[in-house]
């Protein structure tokens, strides 16, 4: 039988009765009573051996969990890798698709659907060789194919919300069943990085096997180690283990054929409370991403793995550079003098991340977050915040300021989740108003905080933004992504120059030299407004071992988890 066939998609939990989704109480009982209820998620287990599992064993058998249950704060949005920038549709499309190629944790290209890259001298041409007679399958049971990658990199280019990420790709070409061309028009310093992202760069079967893109991001085929099984918008979404799996792993797995749970559900909890009681408690088997404010209970809890890494993301305020009254320079600088981010990593994030003056995250390679701060500043100065609105013209009327009859008012709209991000959003309202910033803060869902923005009449988003390449400044400041991607509506062809030159530019030291030069230009015109840069947090049950992290496209990896022995 066709694996779609047996796919439910589900807009409420009511759309499942009579179903397996019918036996799961878990949302119900958590918007009744706000307490977890349920029996302990790795009470149903197998032994690693036999019929029961994929194969192999380690170290003479290990158990092997019936079901990992992944609470999120938000679930995706849509499963499509060219129609989604969600976060929580990346944790699932990871493993529901493959990339062409791995990267291990030094940075090391890796074979996955395909063995490795041949570049021209020049850097403009790529040309890979696929695994096509490994027997590796979509989940509907269709062949992988050359004419798969061919199809799906036209697509991207063309269709997808980060056509960027594929830099100056004018021409994708089959050349023989085994192998594929990529025609640069100029040197691309990320494409190997980028196509190693099983999300947004996982390959996709050709005319997305007969569906329309609509019914494809609700049902997709992949060809990853999981398929969909059962989703439930906003509540939960079930992936069953593909048994068929043939695409090679990373020698970061220890084992020669590994155990991989037969389901992964991600559970969608918002309330923090909730999902840090349900680790603890055993209702739920991993907290993704970790409760900033429960920090120190989970770190000190014999009930709980706390894992910590340094992030490649960035939160930062979004001012509108088009918009009155933040189209003014001394408006936005005055903003930034009047945020302390020692606060709000401190007090709201819990320690859980780096102060940062710079656009870029503080873990990429490029960061001149120091050198911008040297240079140029934004550093937490009232003072300053008001001496700069006083120069503007904003004077001083009661307890906000006014300019030609006009009060000082600005808009802002934020998601109402994670928790720290709604929190820093009201400290940051209140720390303006101590500066004579009158602010009307929205709350709404986080994947539609920015669609908000986007419309042109907000002034503020406080709002993030992650990526493993520096590349992704592209997606956050290049001028033809004002009012999309790039919420600050910022536009400058100074930057835009730097940002180009740095993509095309395949020395390290050198491309880094430009992107400094880039972050020193949007801060001296101060086009965006960086808060800090958070850690990536993970709390998952003692009682699984196997968990890996990869910094990069692989991220988190449930390929290894097992039940520890008593």
């Amino acid at each position: 039988m066709d694996p779609n066939d047996e796919i439910t998609v589900a807009e409420a939990p009511t759309d499942l009765k009579g179903t397996a989704l019918d036996r799961r109480e878990f949302i119900d009982m958590l918007k009744v009573g706000g307490t977890m209820l349920l029996g302990t998620s790795l009470a149903g287990c197998s032994s690693n051996g036999g019929n029961d599992t994929n194969g192999g064993t380690v170290a003479g058998g290990v158990t092997v969990p019936e079901e990992l249950v992944i609470a999120i704060p938000s679930g995706p949005d849509l499963l499509d890798p060219h129609q989604t920038t969600d976060n929580g549709a990346s944790y699932v499309m990871a493993l529901l698709y493959d990339s062409m190629v791995q990267m291990d944790g030094d940075r090391n290209i890796r074979e996955s659907l395909g063995k490795g890259y041949e570049i021209s001298d020049d850097g403009t041409e790529w040309t890979i060789e696929f695994n096509v007679d490994s027997g590796i399958t979509y989940h509907n049971g269709d062949e992988f194919t050359a004419d798969d990658v061919v199809f799906t990199f036209e697509r991207l280019r063309d269709q997808s919300l980060i056509p960027w990420a594929v830099g100056s790709l004018q021409n994708v070409e089959k050349v023989d069943d085994r192998r594929v061309t990529f025609q640069f028009e100029k040197p691309y310093a990320f494409f190997d990085i980028h196509t190693s992202y099983s999300s947004y760069f996982g390959i996709l079967p050709e005319d997305l096997a007969g569906a329309s893109k609509e019914e494809f991001a609700q049902n997709p085929v992949g060809t990853g180690p999981y398929r969909l099984e059962e989703w439930v918008k906003d509540e939960h979404l079930t992936l069953a283990r593909n048994d068929d799996y043939e695409t090679p792993v990373l020698d970061v797995v220890e084992a020669d054929d590994p155990p991989r749970p037969k389901r992964i559900v991600f559970q969608v909890i918002p309330s923090t409370t909730p999902r840090t009681q349900g680790l603890l408690t055993g209702d739920v088997d991993v907290v993704l991403p970790a409760p900033t404010k429960d920090r120190a209970k989970l770190q000190e809890s014999d009930e709980a793995a706390f894992h910590s890494f340094s992030g490649t993301s960035i939160r930062y305020l979004a001012p509108h550079n088009g918009l009155p009254p933040t189209d003014d320079r001394r408006v936005r600088q005055a903003i930034a003098h009047a945020i302390d981010r020692e606060r709000i990593v401190d007090d709201i994030y819990k320690g859980a991340g780096e102060v940062n003056y710079s656009p870029m995250p503080v873990g990429q390679g490029p960061w001149a977050g120091e050198t911008v701060l040297e240079e140029i500043g934004y550093e937490y100065d009232p003072d300053k915040s008001r001496q700069l609105l006083e120069d503007a013209g904003w004077e001083q009327d009661g307890d906000s300021r006014a300019k030609d009859g006009k009060r000082l008012k600005l808009s802002m709209v934020t998601g109402n989740a994670p928790q720290p991000l709604l929190q820093s959003s009201e400290e940051i309202v209140a720390m303006l108003g101590e500066v004579g910033f009158d602010v009307d803060l929205t709350t709404t869902q986080s994947n539609q905080a920015s669609v908000q923005m986007a419309q042109g009449e907000t002034n503020l988003l406080n709002t993030g933004l992650g990526w493993g390449t520096p590349d992704v400044m592209q997606f956050m400041l290049a001028s033809p992504y004002a009012g999309a991607s790039n919420v600050q509506f910022f536009k400058d062809d100074k930057t835009d120059q730097f940002l180009n030159e740095a993509a095309s530019t395949l020395d390290d030291a050198e491309r880094a030299n430009i992107y400094e030069k880039m972050q020193l230009r949007v801060m001296e015109l101060c086009g965006t407004i960086p808060i800090m840069s958070p850690s990536i947090e993970i709390a998952l049950s003692s009682k699984l071992g196997g968990y890996h992290y990869l910094e990069g496209s692989t991220g988190h990896m449930w390929s290894d988890i097992y039940v520890k022995d008593e």
